[in-house]
């Protein structure tokens, strides 16, 4: 939780590790404007692509915790400090969401028009580049692993096969 009067951390607060699975966020103080666009466009451009989330991509990156809580902290309380600009900036952390909009505007700007291009110029391949990681999810286990594996490669092969010939 960010503490927006900069006093020391209680209790609750301390054990930040602990809340987000053992893996420490970045606090938003020692990004830098670039490093938070930067992740920001890696997030557009995760939502140009089929089956990548930008949410994933704020996981990756280690903003995933400060997104949650920075987006988590409007409510009721803000209509309390919209009279109060400087205090509503700081609560809800406007600068690391303004850069980070920012930087997603650029990355789904920028990577669609290479999306499409791709799109364009080599569909199969990029329909086949997709659709690779749903065949390769699956990884059953137990003693019908290698039937179910042949299904599911039929399956997915018949997929894939369909789709790139359709879209062709």
């Amino acid at each position: 939780m960010e503490n927006p009067l900069n006093t020391p951390p209680g209790p609750e607060e301390s054990d930040d590790a602990a809340q987000t699975g053992g893996r420490s966020s970045i606090p938003v103080s020692d990004l830098s404007a670039q490093g938070v666009v930067l992740r920001g466009a890696l997030m557009g451009l995760a939502e140009v692509v089929p089956g990548v989330s930008g949410g994933t991509m704020a996981f990756i990156t280690g903003i995933y915790h400060e997104l949650v809580s920075s987006l988590a902290k409007f409510g009721p309380r803000s209509l309390t400090l919209l009279n109060q600009p400087l205090a509503f900036y700081t609560f809800h952390n406007l600068r690391f969401l303004l850069l980070l909009g920012v930087g997603m505007v650029l990355g789904v700007v920028l990577f669609a028009q290479l999306m499409h291009f791709l799109l364009a110029s080599y569909q199969t391949l990029v329909f086949g580049a997709l659709c690779w990681p749903c065949l390769v999810m699956d990884t059953p286990c137990g003693w019908r692993a290698e039937l179910h594996k042949a299904i599911f490669w039929w399956h997915g092969g018949s997929f894939g096969l369909v789709v790139t010939c359709r879209f062709r």
